[in-house]
């Protein structure tokens, strides 16, 4: 049977306190064989590694935690990491503590306030809920990075716009400003987006001072629906972001069918890959601007 030690290490990716050491019966003596043995490292004070454990994030934000002491837990970047949202790749350390603990660890942030629900457990690992990672995530990325990950978390269903907005309007926290903003421009009743790539042709779109285009619109031709990545009804003009896993081979007959149909009612619909959104912001930028004045003088001639 594997020792106690070696159960907490191995669900902390290889990260362990003296503290843990002490409390699963590690003597001082058995510590300093073990890493005599090449079996346990000591990385820094009070904080241990199993030697030949995944030298990766998960571990490097383990030891964070653990330097942090009792309490510590994920925040910000590195929440929104551990929750998977747009925007924020794995790979920052943000660690919080309670009020009234002073941080143990460079860069650790004393968090002011504490409600009830801000902090659980994503995958073992303490850390601050979604909405409250979203509360605080303004306080380091910008607001389009935020968008992202809010327009993530409503897709995923891991929080709904509703009580999102009635935190941010109730919070006075940094970061705060950032979500309601983000919440402010987002469209009454609108649906998520169904991709990041999604998201960021929003974003294109409102840089070129395009409003925000209607989400997932639905076309009714001769009895059958047909639905829209994104429209503006008013001009008829339509955006399709592709990619190959919706839009395969398989799909081009029944593809070129529908946007027949669409385009012989009077709509425009500009296609763009997914690669297109994410690396050609430029290009895609210069074909919506085009796009938007070619059906702005067709509908007011």
């Amino acid at each position: 049977m594997q020792e106690e030690w070696l159960q907490v290490a191995a669900g902390q990716s290889g990260a362990i306190s003296g503290e843990q050491l002490a409390a699963a019966g590690v003597t001082v003596g058995r510590k300093r064989a073990l890493a005599a043995a090449g079996v346990l490292q000591k990385v820094r004070r009070g904080v241990y590694v199993l030697v030949g454990s995944d030298r990766d994030w998960r571990r490097t934000l383990w030891l964070g935690l653990l330097a942090g002491g009792d309490g510590a837990f994920a925040c910000r970047r590195s929440a929104a990491a551990l929750w998977d949202l747009d925007g924020v790749a794995p790979g920052f350390v943000d660690i919080g503590v309670p009020p009234g603990r002073h941080p143990r660890r460079p860069g650790t942030v004393r968090v002011g306030t504490i409600l009830v629900g801000d902090l659980v457990r994503h995958e073992g690992v303490p850390t601050t809920s979604v909405a409250r990672t979203l509360l605080d995530l303004g306080s380091v990325v910008d607001s389009r990075v935020v968008e992202r990950s809010v327009e993530c978390a409503l897709r995923r269903r891991l929080v709904d716009a509703a009580s999102l907005s009635g935190t941010a309007a109730a919070a006075r926290s940094p970061g705060a400003g950032c979500l309601r903003q983000v919440l402010d421009q987002r469209p009454a009743g609108a649906p998520p987006t169904e991709s990041d790539p999604e998201t960021r042709f929003v974003q294109i779109a409102r840089t070129i001072g395009l409003p925000d285009p209607r989400r997932q619109f639905v076309v009714i031709l001769r009895g059958r629906k047909y639905r829209l990545d994104f429209a503006w009804p008013a001009l008829r003009l339509a955006v399709e972001i592709d990619s190959i896993s919706v839009h395969g081979p398989d799909r081009l007959g029944a593809d070129l069918y529908r946007q027949n149909q669409i385009q012989l009612d009077g709509w425009l619909i500009v296609r763009f890959t997914r690669q297109m959104v994410v690396y050609d912001q430029r290009g895609v930028e210069r074909d919506l601007r085009a796009a938007w004045e070619l059906r702005s003088l067709a509908v007011w001639r």
